[in-house]
């Protein structure tokens, strides 16, 4: 996390993919590691190359992890202890094939 959220680092990644934009062989390069990345998440995961719904999810959460890179740079997180805890709950929910409900987690206490 704490690499991921480095100010360089998605400097860095945000000029490689403005450069993809105008460059085929980067783009291509690009794919070919995403498409080898998104091989080793079904695998840690145990996703059915036929489960459309946990391939989705995947790509959602993959999508979140990137803006909150792009997002470091204008805005920095000053609860980085509390944006962890927080994305630990994304990956659960989002992730794996059957989420651990944190709904009821959370309305648990309020009925209290």
């Amino acid at each position: 996390m704490d690499n991921l959220l480095k100010p360089e680092r998605a400097a860095l990644m945000l000029t490689l993919i403005t450069e993809a934009t105008r460059d085929t062989k980067l783009m291509e390069h690009f794919r070919k590691h995403q498409k080898k990345f998104r091989e080793l998440l079904y695998e840690y995961y145990h996703v059915d190359p036929n489960d459309e719904e946990h391939k989705v999810r995947l790509e959602l959460l993959n999508a979140l992890y990137a803006g909150l890179a792009v997002r470091s740079l204008f805005s920095p997180y000053e609860n980085k202890e509390l944006l962890k805890e927080l994305l630990g709950k994304a990956d659960s929910f989002l992730a794996r094939k059957y989420p651990v409900d944190y709904m009821k987690d959370i309305e648990a206490p309020m009925k209290k």
